[in-house]
């Protein structure tokens, strides 16, 4: 039975995205051409930046300081970085300047990042993905993370669970 025929109305669409960025988008453009067939389809925005001290919040809690460099490696996109910039400002604010927010499309950034840690004596660097799921594109990127961290001497500690794997990260989302 499809929700037409189970008389079915109103539609809400809870996209499972951190951002707003090719794949929301192609979530907002499927759910307009249902409109026709319900009296309302709503899309919930992302996650980001409509909730960045939340989410700053949350990597706060999870990921106390520790005494070496973390970064959060988010997926994001040329055009949805905006959140993103917004959850490092509210780490910043709340004093995580060990925390810093790269995106793995900016792969130039993640190794420079390494290299400055090197620079000023840090010995572990821990990298957390800051997605929903961590698959390949993480694997990927961490194994650039531990070649540049061979070369410059440095242990990484490298977390692959991705935030979905907390059931508190649903109130991100609601």
């Amino acid at each position: 039975m499809t929700l037409r025929e189970a008389y079915v109305t109103d539609i809400e669409v809870l996209p499972m995205f951190l951002s707003d960025g090719t794949e929301y988008r192609k979530v907002q453009v499927l759910s307009e051409k249902q409109r026709t067939y319900f009296e309302q389809v709503t899309v919930r925005p992302p996650v980001l930046p409509r909730k960045a001290e939340e989410t700053a919040e949350w990597f706060d809690k999870r990921h106390p300081a520790v005494g070496h460099p973390i970064l959060l490696i988010g997926h994001g996109s040329e055009e949805g970085g905006a959140g993103y910039d917004a959850v490092q400002q509210a780490l910043l604010s709340r004093g995580r300047t060990d925390m810093h927010v790269v995106l793995i499309h900016n792969v130039k950034q993640i190794l420079d990042r390494v290299d400055a840690f090197a620079e000023n004596g840090a010995a572990i660097v821990e990298g957390i993905p800051f997605m929903i799921s961590a698959g390949r594109h993480i694997r990927e990127v961490y194994e650039l993370i531990r070649e540049e961290c061979r070369k410059k001497g440095i242990q990484p500690l490298l977390d692959e669970r991705g935030m979905g794997e907390d059931p508190e990260t649903m109130r991100l989302f609601i």
